[in-house]
């Protein structure tokens, strides 16, 4: 990580660095082809849990042929390198998704919508689609509220959703 460190500081010195510097210093590093569709899961993580039935979501994922990527199992490198090779990226709204900045210009990034946010425009996410230059979709929130910023989702419309964004 120290190299791939230098190598960012010491492009930034010189002018601007061009877009895409990120991505070309990772791609020099790490050449394992892996999934190329990754949903990023809250499943095993601590913290908010806006979906009750993720595990059912998930399965929806692996059928539209999804990588489903629990993070904390994964080292920083290796995080890196999926992302960096992800032609689609997609999951619940929040910080997870803001990995987005990683990907290679012109992928795409699959926001589902949650109780705390069912619009799904989130600053912090444009501003990281933009910086990356991926193009972004939003599944609305739909299912069933239940308690507080949490609902089981609407299988059959996250379903119907994705065949229509794929």
């Amino acid at each position: 990580m120290k190299n791939i460190y230098n190598q960012l500081v010491n492009s930034s010195k010189t002018n601007q660095p061009q877009r895409g510097s990120l991505h070309r210093i990772l791609k020099n590093f790490y050449k394992s082809p892996t999934s190329d569709k990754i949903y990023l899961s809250r499943r095993r993580t601590k913290g908010y849990h806006p979906m009750l039935n993720e595990k059912e979501v998930e399965s929806v994922f692996k059928h539209h042929g999804f990588f489903i990527l629990h993070p904390e199992h994964y080292s920083y490198q290796d995080q890196l390198l999926l992302l960096n090779n992800a032609s689609v990226l997609a999951g619940a709204e929040g910080s997870g998704l803001h990995n987005s900045v990683f990907m290679t210009q012109g992928q795409k990034v699959i926001q589902i919508g949650t109780p705390r946010e069912p619009s799904g425009d989130i600053l912090n996410q444009r501003l990281c689609n933009s910086l990356a230059e991926v193009i972004s979709y939003h599944i609305p929130c739909q299912g069933n509220i239940t308690r507080g910023n949490k609902a089981i989702y609407d299988l059959n419309f996250i379903h119907t959703s994705l065949g229509e964004i794929l």
